[in-house]
């Protein structure tokens, strides 16, 4: 049990990536030049591909004839990653035996955008094929040369092209070299960072009739590392001279609206001086605690007495939909009309039938089975990040937004701060795993240590960013046919901060969304109606 648990890696292991805690790191610049080789020695480099239209930016084939794909969407629980290396498989014709991942890094995977919304198929899907199939036209055209015979007359299966009475393999045609190909042909294809589109069967891709992987149903390929207790979660990993830490909290929820963190007054350090190596971090309003046993972290956090100004009061929840309408009707939420098009009120008012209902839904915590966890380790020459995020680049600029404000003159760019991608606790939505990751690299800097933050449980359901309560009145109109002619959707909502919470109290401030989430698969966008209108 401890070995599965307690995963140890020395700081240089750790910061290099390597071994086996992040499965096909080492891949990485694998055969692909000097340049390449010497990056992958930068422990602290974070220049992923920023050409998205080459080639080389998502695949690698390798001498062994097997081929690694790049991946920046990440696994959650759905099995993205397995889809993904189907797709690349299929558009490759190769077996999926033959792809191996290289999952989501900062220096190391294309940027595909977050992890949200069920966009990993839906765009992730889209992108992998059109790197895919730009990657196999380009291998039969070195396969054409190769056997001397046209590119029309080449057949595929399992990496190995056939054509004249001759074989070649992948591996042999362009083994651990660079493609120096761009992804052309597909839709948005655009430009570095508009990673190019394929949808199945587009013009340049594998036709649909003739898949024989994806639309089957192959082992998840990481299943079994979690079934046999192989899988190293980010809250396994320990590196020597680690230090834990917790962020010390008010308890209780932050007022939406308020527009600031919450107040330290005073810190009484010595409320903790009898528990052996736990010491007090703190920067501005942000406090927490360190210490070499993680029970120490926990016991100080809890123990130590902090004074905090009062917090604005928010209204009840119990009376929260009255209260929205109350304040439309004393204009204390003015409505701002968001979108109109056509004449709404005439069109509802001459429509054959109308329709109209009003839906809620409550506040929603993004809330995992598990507290989030990051280990960081932060020093003058570059940052080492690893987390659970569902977007590392996104939250790889979070992360400097709040280092720059405690390392001053010293700030990192976002080239030197390094993230990789380990599976957690789950995550939904916006859930605080951006909030550890900035606890973590924060506590790193000011104790000179790497240091690990796992939350408590009353931690995130405290001062997590709860997806506001709304409330949505809509409105429709059809004619004699039963077409939609008129439609209104009226959207009540809660500002929201959008800044990650170490953040808002190394800083002093938050930033909010302007209104609350008007959810717009729902608002009509979808459909081609003359007479629409949306109100926020």
């Amino acid at each position: 049990m401890t070995e599965m648990l307690n995963k140890e890696f020395s700081r240089k292991t750790f910061v290099k990536g390597g071994g086996a805690m992040i499965v096909a790191i080492s891949a990485v610049g694998a055969g692909v030049g000097a340049k390449a080789a010497k990056a992958a020695n930068d422990p602290y480099a974070s220049n992923g591909p920023f050409d998205q239209i080459a080639v080389d930016s998502w695949l690698t084939i390798h001498s062994d004839n097997t081929a690694s794909l790049k991946i920046g969407k990440v696994e959650m629980g759905q099995g993205t990653p397995t889809a993904l290396l189907m797709i690349a498989a299929e558009e490759l014709d190769m077996g999926l035996a033959q792809m191996k991942p290289i999952f989501h890094d900062t220096n190391v995977t294309p940027n595909q955008g977050a992890s949200v919304g069920s966009q990993g198929v839906q765009t992730g899907g889209k992108q992998t094929r059109a790197a895919a199939a730009a990657a196999k036209s380009a291998l039969l055209d070195l396969a054409a040369a190769n056997l001397g015979v046209a590119k029309g007359s080449l057949t595929v299966k399992n990496g190995v092209v056939s054509g004249g009475g001759k074989t070649v393999t992948y591996g042999q045609l362009i083994g651990d070299q660079l493609f120096n190909v761009k992804i052309t042909g597909f839709s948005a294809a655009g430009n570095a960072t508009t990673p190019a589109q394929a949808v199945a069967g587009s013009p340049g891709t594998k036709p649909v009739s003739q898949y024989t992987i994806v639309g089957t149903s192959p082992p998840r390929i990481d299943i079994p590392d979690k079934v046999t207790g192989k899988m190293t979660y980010v809250h396994n990993i320990r590196v020597p001279g680690m230090l834990h830490g917790r962020v010390v909290f008010p308890r209780g929820q932050g007022a939406y609206g308020d527009g600031t963190a919450p107040k330290v007054l005073s810190v009484d350090e010595s409320s903790i001086t009898h528990i052996a190596g736990a010491k007090v971090v703190r920067f501005a309003g942000f406090v927490g605690v360190v210490a070499e046993h993680e029970y120490s972290a926990i016991q100080a956090a809890a123990q130590l007495k902090v004074k905090w100004a009062p917090m604005p009061t928010i209204s009840s929840s119990g009376n929260l939909w009255k209260s929205m309408r109350d304040q439309d009707s004393a204009g204390t939420a003015p409505a701002r009309i968001a979108l109109t098009r056509g004449n709404f009120d005439s069109a509802f008012k001459s429509a054959s039938q109308t329709l109209q209902q009003s839906y809620k839904f409550h506040y929603t915590g993004h809330l995992p089975i598990g507290p989030h966890c990051c280990v960081a380790d932060i020093t003058a020459n570059g940052a080492r990040i690893y987390t659970n995020t569902q977007d590392a680049y996104g939250t790889r600029q979070q992360v400097k937004d709040a280092l720059d404000t405690v390392m001053g003159s010293q700030t990192l760019p976002l080239n030197r701060i390094r993230l990789t991608y380990v599976e957690g606790s789950s995550v939904y939505g916006s859930a605080p795993y951006r909030e550890a990751a900035q606890a973590a690299s924060i506590m790193s800097w000011l104790t000179g240590k790497p240091v690990r933050v796992q939350f408590m449980r009353w931690d995130e359901h405290g001062w997590d960013n709860y997806g506001p309560a709304q409330m949505t009145d809509i409105r429709a109109g059809i004619d004699g046919s039963g077409n939609i002619t008129a439609f209104e959707f009226t959207h009540f909502g809660i500002p929201y901060w959008t800044t990650p919470t170490p953040q808002q109290m190394v800083q002093g401030t938050a930033v909010f969304a302007t209104q609350g989430r008007a959810e717009t698969t729902i608002s009509g966008a979808q459909y081609s109606i003359p007479n629409w209108r949306v109100v926020g």
